[in-house]
């Protein structure tokens, strides 16, 4: 299997997310996992059926410390998405973003937030900027939530599980705090290293990431997170390591392999002898 790459075009905010001509930094992350399975999902081959309640919590957020015209729009496309259809809860918000809106209370509140997010009076200052460029010979695309152009840095929004609660990371082979949890394991700071670059190419200088970090807990937790050099620098390693392979894929160079135990390898699994034991420690 392969895919062909189209000319990238103009992104709007209309088009943005269903546009397939830059890599997004989303899937940038599902090819890492496995470029089998996500070639397949591109290639219409195979249904992503991991839910996407996060992601609409997310833009839930998102949309509404943007502006009220973009929460506005956002609660009208999705309304079938944010109240419950049946039983007893019908026509009331579903729980999920019923806890969306403690997060939103809990930071609106918050005079630090306010400054760095929405800046500070006269700062240049911009929700959902659209960025593009190329990275080792891949066009990238990104959205950032809030850049303030005035102060020299970018804030990415992020809701978390938890922030102080301990979660085990594989990356890192021991329990650590939420929030690393999700840098490592969510790879943020792949994220946030592209981001910094494809701002740059336009800008002309790196600017400074951080990440509004809060938590889905019954009372948020929150916590304004300056991304360091040291986890940028681990976000470079983690493109570069994975550039040529995706991009080969895409430029039909190279077939893409399967990590073995996701659920399209697993459908896909065949039987060709045995294995002992000791091969599985």
């Amino acid at each position: 299997m392969a895919i062909d790459i189209e000319q990238p075009r103009v992104l709007t905010a209309d088009n943005y997310y269903d546009d397939f001509t830059y890599m997004s930094t989303s899937r940038f992350k599902e090819f890492i996992k496995c470029p089998r399975r996500q070639l397949a999902i591109e290639l219409g081959m195979w249904e992503d059926k991991k839910s996407n309640d996060a992601f609409i919590v997310g833009n839930y957020v998102h949309s509404y410390f943007e502006s009220p015209e973009a929460h506005r729009r956002f609660l009208e496309g999705h309304r079938s998405d944010l109240y419950a259809t049946k039983g007893k809860t019908k026509g009331q918000l579903k729980a999920a973003f019923k806890v969306a809106d403690k997060m939103i209370r809990t930071l609106e509140v918050e005079e630090l937030f306010n400054r760095v997010y929405h800046g500070s009076s006269g700062d240049e200052v911009e929700k959902e900027r659209i960025f593009t460029g190329e990275l080792y010979g891949i066009p990238f695309k990104c959205k950032v939530d809030s850049i303030n152009f005035t102060g020299g840095y970018f804030v990415d929004l992020k809701t978390m599980d938890t922030l102080a609660g301990e979660k085990f990371s594989p990356t890192i082979r021991r329990y650590t705090k939420g929030v690393l949890y999700n840098v490592l394991e969510y790879q943020y700071d792949l994220q946030m290293y592209i981001y910094q670059q494809l701002i740059a190419q336009e800008v002309g200088y790196e600017m400074t990431p951080y990440i509004m970090a809060v938590s889905k807990e019954s009372i948020p937790d929150k916590e304004l997170i300056m991304v360091t050099d040291s986890i940028l620098d681990h976000g470079r390693q983690i493109l570069e390591a994975n550039a040529e392979m995706i991009r080969s894929i895409w430029e039909c160079e190279m077939e893409a392999e399967g990590c073995g135990h996701c659920d399209f390898c697993l459908a896909h699994k065949t039987l060709e002898g045995y294995v002992t034991l000791d091969e599985l420690f």
